[in-house]
């Protein structure tokens, strides 16, 4: 091999792990920063929390309504009173 050769392959190798380390520190410095919730105290907002929570009174159960079933209308003289056969 010619000495050009491997200066030039030695060279290329130097690069390739210099942008390896620089890629590697530059994403290690992204992952370390402090984003979002995670980056905020367990104290950031108690100030947005009402002074006094008043409890509702329950909520009744809903009331259901029971409806006859389709048929003959009820009628005055339905009473079954005398007269009915």
């Amino acid at each position: 091999m010619r000495a050009r050769t491997l200066i030039a392959w030695v060279a290329a190798a130097l690069v390739g792990l210099a942008l390896a380390a620089g890629v590697t520190l530059a994403v290690s410095q992204l992952s370390s920063q402090r984003i979002g919730l995670s980056g905020e105290p367990a104290s950031a907002g108690r100030e947005l929390v009402p002074r006094a929570i008043h409890r509702r009174a329950p909520t009744p159960p809903p009331v259901r309504t029971v409806t006859a079933p389709p048929g003959r209308p009820a009628t005055p003289s339905d009473d079954g009173g005398p007269g009915d056969d």
